[in-house]
């Protein structure tokens, strides 16, 4: 048996229907419980040119929607179709499964079906990430150093919920650590950063093994890791693949003081992982030569090859 209740509106606050949603979520043996925004220009909806907010709250009665049905004891699949990332602070426990869909088009409704039901495999990653608060208190995927939780600096924590490139899917991965076959590098040259990727679960799936740069020491601040490259890889059940990049100090060129591109020479740590925070090894590689500038014709993303190993 299936029982809808609308629960909460977009615009409007009114919290009438809450509590006979909180009484079906009570009832069932499974929520799937969907909220977002309501796209329209200039105030006539949530998400769009004009349509701003305060902080990163569910609008309309929606996030008191969320928690009255999370309180309800079943378990919820939160499906989120919005046009922001909006906080995510409710009990994990009580959501044990999130869908992050945006907003997408009019073929959208038949690939979340297929993503709740198992008939679609998700494959995405997320290209932001997800706050874990409703104010501004967090970082930035691209923040700096002091835009992370370091010790003395502040009594809060700046973790998202869900980082930059994080994605789950019906199957299991692993990845190893990686090779880099040179701990020099010419200012001008490259190396190559290979690793292993198996599909360890049941069904066909693919995972996203992606790469960031961190520059440690450079003279204006910069990311704590940035992504540099990235590679899709679809595998079914106990089949590898090998990905190999091509690394070169281009990839944390920046803007310096003089406003001119620079690559520097000095140590770069390079990292491969399925998010930007969920990472499985990393590799420092000392750069050798005087500081050079570079324009449009640098390598900005890392060119990257597939190798299937069976």
């Amino acid at each position: 048996t299936i029982t809808f209740e609308r629960g909460a509106d977009f615009l409007d606050g009114a919290l009438d229907g809450i509590e006979r949603a909180r009484v079906a979520a009570a009832e069932a043996d499974l929520v799937i419980l969907a909220v977002g925004d309501l796209p329209g220009m200039f105030g006539r909806g949530t998400s769009g040119e004009g349509c701003d907010i305060a902080e990163l709250t569910l609008p309309g009665g929606q996030a008191a929607l969320v928690e009255a049905v999370t309180a309800a004891g079943t378990p919820v699949v939160l499906v989120t179709n919005s046009g922001r990332p909006y906080a995510f602070d409710h009990d994990p426990d009580a959501v044990p499964a999130a869908v992050q869909t945006f907003i997408p088009g009019e073929e959208g409704a038949d690939a979340i079906a297929g993503v709740l039901s198992g008939r679609i495999n998700p494959t995405a990653k997320l290209p932001v990430q997800i706050p874990r608060v409703r104010g501004g208190a967090q970082h930035l995927y691209l923040g700096a150093p002091l835009t992370r939780t370091v010790d003395r600096i502040s009594n809060l924590s700046t973790a998202p919920a869900f980082p930059f490139g994080h994605g789950l899917s019906f199957t299991r991965f692993s990845t190893t650590s990686g090779e880099l076959d040179a701990t020099t590098m010419p200012i001008d040259g490259t190396a190559r950063l290979s690793v292993t990727v198996t599909n360890t679960g049941a069904r066909d799936g693919a995972e996203v093994v992606q790469l960031y740069v961190s520059d440690p020491v450079a003279e204006t601040a910069r990311p704590v890791r940035r992504l540099v490259g990235f590679a899709k890889v679809r595998l079914a059940p106990g089949s590898s693949a090998r990905v190999e990049f091509t690394i070169s100090p281009e990839l944390a060129a920046y803007s310096g003081a003089d406003l001119r591109r620079r690559v520097d020479s000095g140590t770069l740590v390079f990292a491969v992982g399925t998010s930007s925070e969920d990472l499985v090894g990393t590799h420092s590689v000392e750069v050798i030569g005087a500081a050079r500038h570079v324009g449009h014709e640098r390598m900005i993303t890392a060119p990257v090859t597939v190798q299937r190993l069976g």
